[in-house]
Parts: C-alpha cells; structure tokens; sequence
C-alpha cells in the first residue's frame, strides 16, 4: 500500500536528483522501488513528490523537503519586509543621518 500525499516543492541544492521512481533488485530477486531523494528502498508506505505522481520519498525525506521549502519561503518574505520598510523610512524621514 502506498499513500500519497501530493505535494510540488522545488528543492535547491539538495544531493541527488529528482528523477522519476526507479527499482532497484534486492537480494531476492524482486524490485524494490527507490525513494527519489536518498535513493534508499521505500518500505510500505510513500509520499509523492511533484505533480506527476511518479517521484516516491520516504515520510523522513519529504519532512525534509518541505522544510527546506519553508526556509525559502521564509527568506523571500523577510527580504520582501526589510525592501518594504527601508523604502516607508524614506518615505516618511524616519531615521537619522550623521552629518556634518
């Protein structure tokens, strides 16, 4: 049984790429479905990353991706605050300059 949880994050800078799920043969002889990500064997449950549903990681990897994610999301939003805030102190003439 494989859950899916959908979800597009763009990842950067993260090692290994995000190609489509590939097997892998285990010592068994059966396919065993890769995680995308660590290219480590999915167990009975994985979450799909991208929108077309053919890129499988494990829970711990799109914790993973979904933190780097927000981190980015974050980043943008403060220096979108900090342009905001330097253009309102020149609108209005908040701060001080040292002169002469």
């Amino acid at each position: 049984e494989i859950s899916a949880l959908r979800q597009d994050l763009p990842i950067k800078g993260f090692c290994g790429g995000f190609e489509d799920a590939s097997t892998e043969e285990d010592s068994d002889g059966e396919g065993a479905r890769l995680c995308t990500q660590c290219r480590l064997p999915l167990g009975e449950r994985a979450y799909t990353a991208g929108s077309s549903g053919r890129r499988l990681v494990h829970g711990e990897c799109m914790a993973q991706r979904m933190l780097h994610a927000m981190r980015d999301q974050e980043a943008v939003r403060r220096c979108a605050d900090s342009e905001q805030k330097t253009r309102r102190r020149a609108e209005f003439g908040i701060g001080w300059a040292a002169g002469g």
